[in-house]
């Protein structure tokens, strides 16, 4: 069953200088496996073609139930903080990525 990254996970997006990091943080621990096989970092750029030109990385937390993807802006292009793209774009966009989940994984949502 598919169903949008924001009904298993928070996700916020904040920039530091060069940097942009999209912290995705599962609503229940059962949750990690399903997110952390669904979001590749191909998959997360090719999602966010539009705004990512360059490589992004992916840090795994598996204590927290949680994934850190860091994009890092290629210097030749424009700062991001004079774009006009505003950092809480990346993460309002990422949460309607759709993630297959076990059915029974929803139901047991509380």
């Amino acid at each position: 069953m598919k169903t949008s990254l924001g009904n298993l996970a928070h996700v916020h997006a904040y920039q530091k200088g060069q940097r942009i990091n999209i912290g995705v943080i599962c609503r229940k621990d059962s949750f990690y496996e399903s997110v952390t096989q669904e979001l590749s970092t191909g998959r997360v750029k090719s999602f966010l073609d539009d705004l990512v030109h360059g490589p992004v990385l992916r840090y795994e937390l598996p204590k927290i139930a949680s994934l850190n993807f860091v994009y890092v802006q290629n210097e030749v292009q424009t700062d991001f903080a004079a774009s006009p793209i505003p950092v809480d774009i990346f993460a309002e966009r990422l949460l309607e990525i759709e993630i297959e989940v076990n059915e029974h994984e929803l139901e047991n949502q509380s």
